[in-house]
C-alpha cells in the first residue's frame, strides 16, 4: 500500500495526531459498555479479566507507538548520516580555498620582499656613480625575474607588475 516506510511513517504521524480524542473516547465506550454488559462480578480476578480487551488495544497501541518510533529514527539517522557527509564535502573545500589562501599570501609576501630589494638596489644605483652604478644592474635583473617567476606561477602574466 505504501511506496516507502517514510511515507507510511508519515500516514501513521497524522494519523495519530489527527485522531487522539477519537482513540479515548473508544476506550471510553469500550470501558462504560463493559462495565454495563456484565451483570455481576463473583469474584475479583473477573473483573481484571473483563478489561483484557482493553488491556490488549493499549498493547498494541504501544507496539504500534515503538515501531513508529523506529522508523522515525532511521529516516533521521538517514538523514543525519547525509548531513554529515555535506559537511565532510564542505571541509574538504574549505581546506583546499585555505591551502590556496595561504600560497597566495606566501607569493604575495616574496612580492612584497623583492619589491622592496629591487626599490633598495634602485635607490644604491641612483645614488652611486661612476662603475659601481653598474654593478646593481644584474642584480635588479635577477629581482625581476624572480618577481615575474612568482606572477606566473601565481597564473599572472607579468606584464601588470
Amino acid at each position: 500500500m505504501f511506496a516507502t516506510y517514510t511515507n507510511y511513517t508519515t500516514f501513521m504521524i497524522s494519523f495519530l495526531k489527527k485522531f487522539p480524542l477519537a482513540i479515548f473516547i473508544l476506550i471510553l465506550v469500550i470501558w462504560i459498555a463493559n462495565y454495563f454488559l456484565i451483570e455481576k462480578f463473583d469474584e475479583s480476578n473477573e473483573i481484571g479479566d473483563s478489561y483484557g480487551a482493553l488491556n490488549t488495544l493499549f498493547s498494541g497501541l504501544a507496539f504500534a507507538g515503538i515501531i513508529i518510533s523506529i522508523f522515525m529514527q532511521n529516516d533521521e539517522l538517514k538523514l543525519q548520516r547525509e548531513e554529515l557527509e555535506l559537511q565532510r564535502q564542505e571541509i574538504i573545500n574549505n581546506r583546499k580555498e585555505l591551502e590556496k589562501q595561504a600560497n597566495s599570501l606566501s607569493d604575495s609576501a616574496r612580492i612584497s620582499a623583492l619589491t622592496s630589494l629591487l626599490q633598495h638596489y634602485q635607490t644604491m644605483e641612483n645614488q652611486s656613480s661612476g662603475p659601481n652604478k653598474y654593478k646593481f644592474a644584474d642584480k635588479k635583473q635577477s629581482i625581476v625575474n624572480s618577481i615575474d617567476a612568482i606572477y606566473k606561477s601565481m597564473g599572472i602574466i607579468g606584464e601588470n607588475k
